[in-house]
């Protein structure tokens, strides 16, 4: 029998993702006729039922998640950067710079020292690895967990024992090694010459190897194309446990269950949640409409609050807190419960990863509030798109006018009028334009044709503007959208007050100062009297935020109008059910073994 062994340096506690996948692709093996084996993490807990289930090799003495590869090494920079610098006056100021340089070429050598010692663990553990398992001709190996070290140490190990060329190698990688998005790219010159170091290394130390390269997201694909070494990175399904895979009871109650799930730390939120509590608090918590549940890892961590929670409508906890990690059933639990998915996940970090929380929040058909500007916030992007679209067809009768735009500001206007082509760039110069209301309006509409950058991860921040009885602007919302996979118009719908007279739009290059260029952006006035305080829901099954300070407006909007997010949630559910099965992931690996390479590319227009 054929064995399929899977090496996890990070199968370590009892639950989480990582036993997760291993238990969903282990079983899919087994089915299909192979022998599963693990390589494991030392720390794997000798009563974890995955280790019971099939042979387990605790071999690996180090996870991924150390500051010494390429994923998690902006945390050393960052507390690298905190070391106070010297700072010596006038003529003296050559002498502090040579210092603080020097210094900081000795701390990198030093963090290379620390990330080679991680690696010896690694090859340690596949040396013990393989010396009680023996690979041979139709094997397959999957590493469901790579970074750059174990890269560069399966090379070493690649060379040191030849006989590992008898199977298959599966290599699957979740995280970004690049920060940012494309433009920020180029200018990481030691990240890209560390992978580019790395993947080569194992590339030709793999030379008659079976190996297939697999990411999570188009995204990450992209980082790794960028090394221009050839070889094709395709894609592979982070698959969803089966009870995630059903939609969840709906909630007919208040309040409604606000879930912050996952492990929390600062690039997921959690120092964004003191002042969402605040911003929510009088209208939404405090009432108990609203009730926020989260993840910790110390027990002792709490949001602080405006006011004594005693103070609040009954169950009188506007904030619940859960540990991490959860039990697998009481994890299951705490996702089937939400009444609405909040990611708090920071977009610069997150540009081109995939969260699995979103996943099993879609599955169960739960509304999600995300960030845009990446990942998570394209995934409901698009659908935003063609709701708005439906919107301003399919209300034809209430139209009050499509708007003239007064252009006050935005390069030559003259000249952007002739050709309908307008151009903009980051803050400092934005296209700016004023709109007058009629007093029957209630939802404005924005639409537009993306025309330059054709390049990824470029983004467009269009903000709104009300103008107060004493004439001052004030931003009362905004988004962050991209380049549709097409060449249809951007359609974007924001709320009017009814007090406004007046209204401002601003377009701005959202995270970048080079120009984007759109074509002449047309507004039209909706007049919706039923509309309500807070106007049409302006998406379909989500809501994604340009900045953490939006999540109170959308929060409300999302509870006023609960029975349309939930509706259209558990509609887009099915068709992400059907793909995030192990058996969709099994038929990947297996259509990439079959073809001698990855079958599947990833689209781009993911």
């Amino acid at each position: 029998m054929p064995q399929f062994v899977l090496l996890d340096n990070s199968l370590a506690p009892t639950g989480g993702h990582h036993v997760e996948f291993a238990d969903a692709i282990l079983r899919e093996a087994e089915g299909a006729g192979y022998s599963p084996i693990i390589g494991s993490n030392v720390e794997l807990s000798k009563s974890a039922e995955i280790g019971q289930r099939w042979p387990a090799h605790r071999v690996f003495p180090s996870s991924i998640y150390h500051e010494y590869n390429l994923f998690y090494l902006a945390r050393w920079d960052e507390k690298e950067a905190k070391k106070k610098a010297i700072a010596l006056p006038g003529p003296l100021r050559h002498l502090s710079d040579w210092y603080n340089d020097l210094r900081g070429r000795l701390r990198r050598r030093r963090w290379v020292v620390k990330r080679n010692a991680r690696g010896a663990g690694f090859i340690d553990g596949c040396r013990a690895m393989f010396q009680n398992v023996a690979l041979e001709p139709g094997d397959i190996v999957m590493l469901p967990t790579v970074s750059d070290v174990e890269l560069e140490m399966l090379a070493v190990y690649f060379r040191e024992d030849r006989r590992t060329a008898a199977a298959e190698w599966h290599l699957f990688f979740h995280n970004n090694f690049l920060i940012g998005r494309p433009p920020e790219h180029d200018s990481q010159e030691f990240r890209l010459a560390t992978m580019q170091k790395s993947l080569q290394a194992c590339l030709e130390a793999g030379s008659g190897y079976k190996l297939r390269f697999y990411t999570t997201t188009p995204q990450l694909a992209d980082q790794f194309e960028r090394l221009k070494l050839g070889v094709a990175f395709g894609p592979l399904t982070f698959p969803v446990r089966e009870v995630l895979r059903t939609l969840a009871p709906e909630n007919n109650e208040l309040p409604k269950r606000v879930v912050c799930a996952g492990g929390f730390r600062d690039e997921r939120g959690q120092f964004a949640l003191p002042e969402i509590v605040r911003g929510v608090w009088d209208d939404l918590l405090k009432p108990g409409l609203a009730q926020i549940h989260v993840q910790r890892s110390k027990p002792d961590w709490q949001v602080p609050l405006p006011e004594d929670a005693a103070l609040c409508a009954p169950p009188k906890q506007p904030v619940v807190y859960h540990p991490h990690p959860l039990s697998t059933e009481a994890y299951n639990d705490l996702i089937r419960g939400a009444d609405i998915g909040l990611l708090l996940h920071d977009a610069h970090s997150y540009y081109a990863r995939l969260s699995a929380v979103y996943q099993e929040y879609v599955c169960a058909g739960i509304p999600v509030i995300v960030p845009a500007g990446c990942w998570l916030g394209e995934q409901i992007a698009e659908e935003n798109f063609r709701y708005v679209e439906q919107v301003v067809r399919e209300r034809q009768s209430q139209v009050a006018a499509h708007a003239p735009v007064e252009w006050t500001s935005g390069g030559s206007l003259l000249a952007a009028l002739s050709r309908s082509k307008f151009s903009f760039r980051g803050a400092q110069s934005p296209l700016v334009g004023e709109i007058a209301i009629p007093p029957e309006a209630t939802e404005l509409v924005v639409a537009c044709r993306w025309i330059a950058p054709n390049e990824n991860g470029q983004f467009l921040r269009l903000s709104l503007e009300q103008q107060s009885t004493g004439g001052e602007w004030r931003r009362s919302a905004e988004t962050v959208v991209g380049p549709r996979s097409d060449d249809r118009e951007l359609a974007v719908m924001f709320h009017v007050a009814k007090q406004s007279s007046r209204v401002r739009l601003l377009f701005e290059n959202a995270f970048a100062s080079g120009t984007i260029a759109v074509s002449e952006p047309k507004v039209t006035l909706l007049a919706v009297p039923k509309a309500g305080e807070l106007g049409l829901p302006s998406g379909k099954s989500g809501l994604s935020f340009s900045k953490r300070s939006e999540i109170p407006r959308l929060l409300r909007e999302m509870i006023a109008h609960y029975s349309h997010y939930r509706r259209q949630a558990q509609e887009k559910a099915p068709q992400w059910r059907d793909r995030l099965t192990p058996a969709a992931t099994w038929s990947q690996l297996m259509a990439s073994t079959a073809e001698n390479s990855p079958a599947l590319s990833w689209s781009r227009a993911a």
